[in-house]
């Protein structure tokens, strides 16, 4: 018996069985393979080319279940950021989960406009609504500001940008800071260079 087989029979998988298992439970054809491959992608924190040598690496026999288990709730009908629990905006990985929108790749013009506009200044900037933190961090990752400001008036939403800011507080070149408040609320008495905010698109229906 070979070593690989001995490890497998030890609770060792292969990326490609895991690969091939999730695909299963999605769509047929390639559109289900893309799929699967975005999914371990994201719970491997890798791109999806990285696959394409590592076939064989090993995974553990425990994250076969988690990656069928986020591939069923795809099928289901449920984003597949929520279902991985991390997306990607700009340059950082950001949990998120379903008490925060799933920050959209068009909302990283917002940071290139602040970036633009204050420059290399020591600018403090507010972030009104932040979610999971995507848009605050990213600034705090790409320049050095004096202060970055986050408010949500949802705790729940302040937990997961709190979580965010916990796991990438070492990579951030500006301190940042989450407020609970509505609005302009949290920021009474503070003198900014500017605000940001991209507030969630819902119908008036949903507002309530």
């Amino acid at each position: 018996m070979s070593n690989d087989t001995m490890a497998r029979g030890a609770g060792v998988e292969t990326v490609g069985a895991v690969l091939t298992q999730c695909a299963g439970v999605l769509a047929p054809g390639e559109a289900g393979r893309r799929e699967a491959r975005h999914i371990v992608a994201g719970l491997l924190d890798v791109a999806p080319s990285w696959f394409s040598l590592n076939r064989d690496a090993p995974v553990a026999a425990e994250f076969r279940a988690v990656a069928l288990t986020a591939a069923r709730r795809v099928a289901s009908g449920v984003p597949a950021a929520y279902a991985v629990g991390r997306t990607t905006f700009r340059h950082l990985t950001l949990d998120v989960d379903e008490r925060v929108l799933i920050p959209r790749p068009e909302t990283e013009v917002l940071v290139d406009a602040v970036l633009a506009r204050c420059g290399l200044r020591a600018a403090v900037i507010a972030d009104i609504g932040t979610g999971s933190g995507a848009i605050a961090l990213s600034l705090a990752f790409e320049q050095s500001f004096a202060r970055v400001i986050a408010t949500d008036i949802s705790m729940d939403a302040l937990a997961v940008a709190r979580k965010n800011l916990d796991r990438l507080a070492p990579t951030l070149k500006s301190p940042v800071e989450f407020r609970h408040g509505s609005v302009l609320a949290p920021l009474a008495g503070e003198r900014l260079d500017a605000i940001v905010s991209n507030p969630p698109y819902i119908s008036f229906t949903e507002a309530a």
